[in-house]
């Protein structure tokens, strides 16, 4: 008989030890949830969120602290999310929190949102992590799961404060471009929307467009407006910022260097060793530095070798004793001190049978060397990780191998469809079990309603370990389906089911469906901001049906046409003038008609103005494209030339003001975003002459046409500061009070909307008393604001 000598206690200690209703949880190691050696960091946010609530000084600059920003830093599994999550744990339990006007305590909510984003999706949605945020916050403040009485009160203060906010308002564009760019925003809208009844409809009627300008501001505002109702300073986290995407970027650079933006703590979490001088990340925070915002830069390190001691006797439950500090000595030499990586190695010593729980001494033991130890933990953590999940239940490996291709966190009911195939069938309790039982083996969190993964090493893990299963490509065409069938209210869903499906070999894909998905998606990303990610898809979507050998034939003449104009357009505004001109020259020379050939034609003349100012060149060879379009328009104009045009310029308004131009349908019409680019060209380079005879041209042109574009505004705007120019004061005027008039009715067109509002704002100061424009002029400061095109 084999047994196990030890040190014997008394009879009473084995009895509270040896519960049999647990036996099976006794072999599983649970590790202890309190925070270890990291209690000057922690001390030290507690500082900055208690000098930001009580308002005091910064010692730098002596001014009153706005908001605090932090940019954490620190290798992967060093423990920064856990550190937040304890901050803000500590922070919500504490009584004696310091009020704003007095030291009475504070039992106000703290509000908390936080988002984190993956290698995976800074390639897919934009702002994944922001509309994490925004959904935590949405749900917090529109539903009442404190019902305290000061957590209703401030609640109802916040909601209170959108209502009052002039640009996103109930019924305001601003709260129109919130809802169509963040869904999840919906519940905290809505209920600002409930108490006036009168207004819900006001928004029913508007349609909006939002640029990433607009998205920005809105944002901001929303956030200004919540951050100025609640009685302590709100707190965002975001995590893993070296993957964030273009668009967030561009966003964060927003937020973190407002001064409107008050009352917040912004909390940055990055991979020191990944983020470089070069980095995105990088630039922004010397950005952010510049600025007048408290910044604090903290940098977390792998934990001690006392603090991993503490923390491994805690999860065995032993005392540190030399027997204890040779498993740890042996762990910490492995993991060197990461929390995480501990976490892994000593739960595949459990797996491998190394340390084990002593079922005749209720203890958890190991009978081996310390070199032994070592030996039988893997140095990479990824790999420790894989070998858990194939020791896992099938049911499990399969649940976390479908949630590795998807960077997005996941609800019940999209698992369910996830893991119905291949005749398998799930009822949602069954796949809530499995993720419970995925949970219990530290493999995914909940976050309500939704479940991610613990750490992105366990994906990195489930997605090595998917990939070694057959059938991973017919894997991915289900998830990519189920993904497409969501995806009609969520965009994500869209955006991760094109980037795997354009993962896959082609002889996979339907070519057709797969270049429309591609050039649809691209789209989403344009009105999103993330240019990069469009440029990204149209080039996906050109490359699949090169290799078909389809560009230009019969049958997917228009798909191609519809990619090379989306694709010249992002080179374009991208600033890859050269990129752009091939895709011009591609259109020019395989589309069928004229009308097919303007959007080239007209990035043609605007790559000579961005790219080399070459404004007198761009009108010649803008003339020479109208004169395709039957504008026949010398370069150098004679005076009979002038008074023949003229005359026939006349005849089209018989006797009619410019006015009424503005009762006309307006339509989208290529010709004369033309005609604007080479009216541009001609101002610019001095050629009043040209400008006259396209300005009666186009007056001829839109009379015949019976309606007008978005691009008429900004043209009849640049006519009045022609005619300022020749002294023609009455016609100047007359030109300018039309285009203000039309101006309301092209708000959608941001680019033409606000070059127009510039123009005529300009032609008016030198046309009529300031006083009599101060109501237009601040309408159109606010509006050129709501784009992002003024401070």
């Amino acid at each position: 008989c084999h047994g196990t000598i030890a040190e014997q206690k008394d009879e009473a200690f084995y009895d509270d030890r040896s519960d049999a209703s647990d036996d099976e949880e006794k072999g599983k190691i649970k590790f202890p949830t309190r925070l270890y050696g990291r209690e000057k960091e922690l001390d030290s946010l507690k500082k900055l969120y208690a000098a930001l609530l009580a308002g005091e000084v910064d010692d730098r600059d002596d001014k009153v602290l706005k908001s605090q920003i932090v940019f954490l830093s620190g290798y992967s599994g060093v423990g920064k999310s856990t550190l937040i999550k304890e901050f803000v744990k500590q922070l919500r339990g504490s009584k004696n929190r310091p009020n704003k006007t007095n030291h009475d305590n504070n039992e106000s909510p703290i509000f908390y949102g936080a988002g984190k984003y993956s290698e995976q999706n800074s390639a897919s949605s934009p702002f994944f992590a922001i509309i994490e945020v925004l959904e935590t916050l949405a749900n917090e403040l529109s539903e009442a799961n404190d019902s305290s009485d000061t957590a209703t009160e401030q609640r109802e203060k916040v909601r209170e404060s959108i209502r009052q906010s002039d640009l996103i308002g109930p019924g305001k564009e601003g709260d129109l471009i919130l809802r169509a760019t963040f869904p999840v925003l919906t519940p905290l809208l809505d209920s600002c929307v409930a108490v006036v009844a009168n207004d819900k409809g006001a928004n029913e009627d508007l349609t909006v467009h939002p640029t990433m300008s607009a998205i920005k501001e809105c944002t901001l505002q929303l956030l200004c407006a919540i951050c100025r109702a609640l009685d302590n300073p709100l707190i965002i986290f975001l995590d893993d910022l070296q993957w964030a995407d273009e668009a967030s970027m561009d966003m964060l650079n927003v937020l973190l260097t407002s001064s409107e933006l008050k009352n917040l703590m912004f909390i940055c979490a990055y991979r020191s060793n990944e983020v470089d001088v070069e980095h995105s990340f990088c630039k922004l925070m010397d950005n952010v530095a510049k600025g007048d915002e408290s910044v604090e830069k903290m940098e977390l390190f792998s934990l001690s070798p006392t603090s991993i001691t503490s923390f491994i006797a805690d999860s065995v439950k032993k005392e540190e004793d030399t027997e204890m500090k040779e498993l740890s000595s042996a762990v910490y030499q492995t993991t060197m001190g990461n929390i995480f990586f501990t976490k892994q190695a000593l739960e595949e010593l459990v797996r491998k049978n190394i340390l084990f729980y002593d079922m005749m001494c209720f203890e958890w033991r190991w009978v081996v060397t310390k070199v032994e130890l070592a030996n039988n933990m893997s140095a990479d953590v990824v790999e420790s990780v894989l070998g858990k999940i194939r020791d896992l239940p099938e049911e499990i490996q399969e649940l976390l191998s479908l949630m590795a291709y998807i960077p997005n966190a996941l609800d019940v009911s999209t698992l369910k469809a996830l893991m119905c195939r291949d005749g398998a069938s799930y009822e949602e309790r069954q796949v809530l079990d499995l993720l419970q039982q995925s949970s219990d083996e530290g493999m995914l969190l909940l976050v309500s309603p939704n479940w991610i993964f613990a750490h992105d090493r366990i994906r990195q893990a489930s997605l090595k370990f998917a990939s070694e299963k057959s059938g991973s490509e017919e894997t991915l065409l289900h998830i990519s389906s189920v993904l497409l069938a969501e995806g009609s209210d969520r965009e994500w869903c869209q955006y991760v089911a094109v980037d795997i499906l354009n993962s896959l070999p082609f002889e996979k894909t339907d070519c057709n469906e797969l270049v429309k998905l591609n050039l649809k998606v691209s789209h989403l990303a344009r009105n999103s901001g993330a240019l990069g990610k469009e440029n990204a898809l149209v080039h996906k979507g050109l490359e699949r049906l090169k290799a078909a050998g389809m560009t230009w034939t019969k049958d997917y003449y228009e798909l191609t046409r519809q990619l090379y104009d989306a694709l010249l357009v992002s080179e374009y505004s991208s600033g890859a003038y050269d990129a752009a001109r091939v895709a011009i020259d591609e259109v020019v020379q395989n589309a069928k008609t004229p009308d097919e050939k303007l959007i080239a034609y007209t990035h043609r003349v605007m790559c000579l103005m961005s790219e080399t100012s070459e404004y007198g060149r761009g009108a010649e060879e803008g003339l020479e494209i109208l004169s395709k379009y039957g504008f026949d328009i010398p370069q150098s104009p004679t005076k009979t030339v002038m008074a023949k045009e003229e005359m026939k310029y006349k005849l089209a308004l018989r006797n009619r003001s410019i006015s009424c131009l503005t009762t006309l349908p307006i339509q989208d019409d290529s010709l004369l975003a033309l005609c604007q680019q080479i009216n541009i060209c001609a101002m610019y380079s001095g050629k009043l002459d040209v400008m006259k005879l396209l300005n009666w041209k186009i007056i001829q042109y839109v009379l015949k046409q019976g309606s007008i574009s978005s691009n008429l505004a900004p043209i009849l705007g640049s006519f009045s500061l022609m005619y300022v120019k020749l002294d023609d004061v009455k016609r100047s005027n007359e030109f300018a009070t039309t285009a203000q008039a039309l101006n309301p009715r092209i708000r959608d067109d941001k680019s033409n909307y606000v070059q127009s509002v510039m123009v005529v704002c300009y032609a008016m100061c030198l046309l009529q008393p300031f006083r009599s424009l101060t109501d237009p002029f601040l309408q159109s400061y606010k509006d050129c604001k709501l784009m992002g095109e003024v401070e």
